[in-house]
């Protein structure tokens, strides 16, 4: 219904917390922090702000999660850690940085069973905005 209302030129105004959502329908997205606007841009744009590329590392072992988390905070200072997937999400910075994350996990004793390099999401730009703002 919203799709439709769009293509016929209506103007919405879409409170959201499912953010592929807001991304499939939105032109402009506002996050918004504690009461208060931290970016507001187009979905492409607020993605492009927060980096390139994401880089999910499934571990063999989830237990080893805490471990990893604490290891590849050195390479980027907020890894996101899913506890339900055994995976940890690192921002790319810089091109060394998976070979070097993988390398300093095998160094540790941590098996990866999964390597995934993906392109941002409305997730992450929430993650890292609010993280920065909070």
């Amino acid at each position: 219904m919203i799709g439709e209302l769009l293509a016929a030129g209506t103007t919405i105004l879409l409170t959201t917390q499912y953010l592929e959502e807001a991304d499939r329908l939105a032109d402009r997205i506002a996050v918004i922090n504690q009461g208060r606007i931290v970016a507001d841009d187009t979905p492409d744009a607020l993605k492009h702000q927060v980096g390139t590329e994401r880089l999910v590392l499934v571990l063999a072992r989830p237990q080893d999660l805490p471990r990893a988390g604490a290891l590849l905070a050195r390479a980027d200072p907020g890894p996101q850690l899913d506890a339900d997937a055994g995976a940890v999400t690192l921002a790319i910075r810089h091109p060394g940085q998976l070979r070097q994350a993988l390398v300093r996990l095998d160094q540790a004793g941590i098996g990866v069973a999964q390597v995934e390099l993906r392109a941002p999401t409305l997730d992450d730009v929430f993650f890292e905005l609010t993280k920065v703002a909070a």
